[in-house]
Protein backbone atom coordinates (compact mmCIF):
# COMPACT_ATOMS: atom_id res chain seq x y z
CA UNK A 1 0.00 0.00 0.00
CA UNK A 2 1.41 3.41 -0.94
CA UNK A 3 1.83 6.25 1.53
CA UNK A 4 -0.97 8.26 -0.16
CA UNK A 5 -3.43 5.35 0.01
CA UNK A 6 -2.55 4.82 3.67
CA UNK A 7 -3.24 8.51 4.45
CA UNK A 8 -6.56 8.40 2.57
CA UNK A 9 -7.71 5.27 4.39
CA UNK A 10 -6.69 6.82 7.72
CA UNK A 11 -8.63 10.06 7.05
CA UNK A 12 -11.72 8.12 5.96
CA UNK A 13 -11.61 6.11 9.17
CA UNK A 14 -11.43 9.31 11.26
CA UNK A 15 -14.35 10.96 9.46
CA UNK A 16 -16.41 7.77 9.68
CA UNK A 17 -15.93 7.64 13.45
CA UNK A 18 -16.86 11.31 13.80
CA UNK A 19 -20.06 10.91 11.79
CA UNK A 20 -21.14 7.78 13.67
CA UNK A 21 -21.84 9.11 17.16
CA UNK A 22 -23.99 6.76 19.11
CA UNK A 23 -26.91 7.97 21.22
CA UNK A 24 -25.01 6.82 24.32
CA UNK A 25 -22.43 9.58 23.66
CA UNK A 26 -24.99 12.22 24.73
CA UNK A 27 -26.31 13.00 28.20
CA UNK A 28 -29.74 11.62 29.03
CA UNK A 29 -32.44 14.29 28.87
CA UNK A 30 -33.07 14.39 32.62
CA UNK A 31 -29.40 14.81 33.45
CA UNK A 32 -28.90 17.47 30.77
CA UNK A 33 -32.00 19.35 31.93
CA UNK A 34 -30.83 19.19 35.55
CA UNK A 35 -27.42 20.55 34.58
CA UNK A 36 -28.99 23.47 32.69
CA UNK A 37 -31.32 24.33 35.59
CA UNK A 38 -28.48 24.07 38.12
CA UNK A 39 -26.22 26.33 36.07
CA UNK A 40 -28.90 28.92 35.32
CA UNK A 41 -30.57 29.25 38.72
CA UNK A 42 -27.96 31.60 40.21
CA UNK A 43 -27.93 33.88 37.17
CA UNK A 44 -31.74 33.89 37.12
CA UNK A 45 -31.74 34.87 40.80
CA UNK A 46 -29.51 37.86 40.00
CA UNK A 47 -31.88 39.04 37.25
CA UNK A 48 -34.93 38.60 39.51
CA UNK A 49 -33.30 40.64 42.29
CA UNK A 50 -32.30 43.30 39.74
CA UNK A 51 -35.90 43.55 38.50
CA UNK A 52 -37.28 43.75 42.05
CA UNK A 53 -34.77 46.51 42.88
CA UNK A 54 -35.77 48.53 39.80
CA UNK A 55 -39.46 48.13 40.59
CA UNK A 56 -38.91 49.11 44.23
CA UNK A 57 -36.97 52.21 43.12
CA UNK A 58 -39.67 53.13 40.64
CA UNK A 59 -42.41 52.67 43.28
CA UNK A 60 -40.47 54.92 45.66
CA UNK A 61 -40.06 57.61 42.98
CA UNK A 62 -43.73 57.34 42.00
CA UNK A 63 -44.66 58.42 45.51
CA UNK A 64 -42.72 61.67 45.07
CA UNK A 65 -44.70 64.80 44.32
CA UNK A 66 -42.58 65.75 41.28
CA UNK A 67 -43.77 63.91 38.18
CA UNK A 68 -40.63 64.98 36.29
CA UNK A 69 -38.51 62.75 38.52
CA UNK A 70 -40.71 59.74 37.80
CA UNK A 71 -40.75 60.50 34.08
CA UNK A 72 -36.98 61.05 34.04
CA UNK A 73 -36.45 57.70 35.73
CA UNK A 74 -38.65 55.86 33.25
CA UNK A 75 -37.38 57.60 30.11
CA UNK A 76 -33.76 57.51 31.28
CA UNK A 77 -33.86 53.80 32.12
CA UNK A 78 -35.51 53.03 28.79
CA UNK A 79 -32.89 55.00 26.89
CA UNK A 80 -30.00 53.42 28.83
CA UNK A 81 -31.42 49.92 28.39
CA UNK A 82 -31.95 50.30 24.66
CA UNK A 83 -28.73 52.07 23.76
CA UNK A 84 -26.22 50.77 26.30
CA UNK A 85 -27.28 47.52 27.91
CA UNK A 86 -28.68 45.98 24.72
CA UNK A 87 -25.50 46.69 22.74
CA UNK A 88 -23.19 45.46 25.50
CA UNK A 89 -25.19 42.26 26.05
CA UNK A 90 -25.47 41.59 22.30
CA UNK A 91 -21.71 41.89 21.85
CA UNK A 92 -21.07 39.77 24.92
CA UNK A 93 -23.38 36.99 23.70
CA UNK A 94 -21.18 36.70 20.61
CA UNK A 95 -18.12 36.48 22.87
CA UNK A 96 -19.92 33.88 25.01
CA UNK A 97 -20.58 31.62 22.03
CA UNK A 98 -17.02 31.87 20.73
CA UNK A 99 -15.49 31.48 24.20
CA UNK A 100 -17.61 28.46 25.13
CA UNK A 101 -16.56 26.75 21.90
CA UNK A 102 -12.92 27.47 22.70
CA UNK A 103 -13.44 26.27 26.27
CA UNK A 104 -14.77 22.99 24.91
CA UNK A 105 -11.69 22.73 22.70
CA UNK A 106 -9.51 23.62 25.71
CA UNK A 107 -8.13 26.58 23.75
CA UNK A 108 -7.74 28.89 26.74
CA UNK A 109 -5.37 31.33 25.06
CA UNK A 110 -8.01 32.12 22.42
CA UNK A 111 -10.56 32.60 25.23
CA UNK A 112 -8.25 35.22 26.74
CA UNK A 113 -7.93 36.97 23.39
CA UNK A 114 -11.72 36.99 23.02
CA UNK A 115 -12.15 38.52 26.49
CA UNK A 116 -9.57 41.19 25.70
CA UNK A 117 -11.21 41.99 22.36
CA UNK A 118 -14.68 42.08 23.92
CA UNK A 119 -13.59 44.65 26.51
CA UNK A 120 -11.89 46.80 23.87
CA UNK A 121 -14.90 46.64 21.52
CA UNK A 122 -17.30 47.50 24.36
CA UNK A 123 -15.11 50.48 25.33
CA UNK A 124 -15.05 51.67 21.72
CA UNK A 125 -18.85 51.34 21.61
CA UNK A 126 -19.45 53.11 24.92
CA UNK A 127 -17.35 56.18 24.09
CA UNK A 128 -19.86 57.61 21.56
CA UNK A 129 -22.77 56.42 23.71
CA UNK A 130 -21.25 58.29 26.66
CA UNK A 131 -21.05 61.45 24.57
CA UNK A 132 -24.66 60.92 23.52
CA UNK A 133 -25.68 60.63 27.17
CA UNK A 134 -23.68 63.72 28.17
CA UNK A 135 -25.45 65.78 25.50
CA UNK A 136 -28.81 64.03 25.90
CA UNK A 137 -30.49 67.08 27.42
CA UNK A 138 -29.93 68.97 24.17
CA UNK A 139 -31.09 65.94 22.20
CA UNK A 140 -34.33 65.72 24.17
CA UNK A 141 -34.99 69.46 23.76
CA UNK A 142 -34.37 69.02 20.04
CA UNK A 143 -37.14 66.40 19.87
CA UNK A 144 -39.59 68.71 21.72
CA UNK A 145 -39.35 67.52 25.33
CA UNK A 146 -40.18 70.13 27.95
CA UNK A 147 -36.99 71.84 29.13
CA UNK A 148 -37.47 70.78 32.77
CA UNK A 149 -38.12 67.14 31.78
CA UNK A 150 -35.17 67.13 29.34
CA UNK A 151 -32.92 68.44 32.12
CA UNK A 152 -34.19 65.80 34.57
CA UNK A 153 -33.69 62.94 32.08
CA UNK A 154 -30.25 64.21 31.07
CA UNK A 155 -29.15 64.62 34.69
CA UNK A 156 -30.43 61.16 35.60
CA UNK A 157 -28.57 59.52 32.71
CA UNK A 158 -25.32 61.40 33.42
CA UNK A 159 -25.53 60.18 37.03
CA UNK A 160 -25.92 56.62 35.68
CA UNK A 161 -22.74 56.79 33.55
CA UNK A 162 -20.41 55.21 36.14
CA UNK A 163 -22.90 52.36 36.48
CA UNK A 164 -23.01 51.83 32.71
CA UNK A 165 -19.22 51.54 32.51
CA UNK A 166 -19.03 49.16 35.49
CA UNK A 167 -21.94 47.18 34.04
CA UNK A 168 -19.99 46.79 30.80
CA UNK A 169 -16.99 45.37 32.64
CA UNK A 170 -19.12 43.15 34.89
CA UNK A 171 -21.27 41.89 32.01
CA UNK A 172 -18.24 41.06 29.89
CA UNK A 173 -16.61 39.17 32.75
CA UNK A 174 -19.93 37.50 33.59
CA UNK A 175 -20.34 36.15 30.05
CA UNK A 176 -16.69 35.09 29.97
CA UNK A 177 -17.02 33.17 33.24
CA UNK A 178 -20.25 31.58 32.01
CA UNK A 179 -18.38 30.36 28.92
CA UNK A 180 -15.80 28.80 31.23
CA UNK A 181 -18.61 27.12 33.24
CA UNK A 182 -17.96 29.26 36.32
CA UNK A 183 -21.22 30.61 37.76
CA UNK A 184 -20.88 31.44 41.46
CA UNK A 185 -18.51 34.47 41.65
CA UNK A 186 -20.70 36.78 39.56
CA UNK A 187 -23.71 35.87 41.70
CA UNK A 188 -21.89 36.89 44.88
CA UNK A 189 -20.77 40.18 43.31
Amino acid sequence: MSKKQLENSHSETESDSIDKESPSDFLPFGKAFGRVVKNSILISLVHIINTITKNFSFSFLKGQSDNNITAAYGIGNTFLTIFCVAFVVSLNVGMLVESSQNHGLRNFREMGYLLHRAIIINIILLIPLTLLIIFSEDLFILINFEAKLAHSVGSFMVLCLPGIWTYMIFSTMNFYLNAAKIFKPQTVI
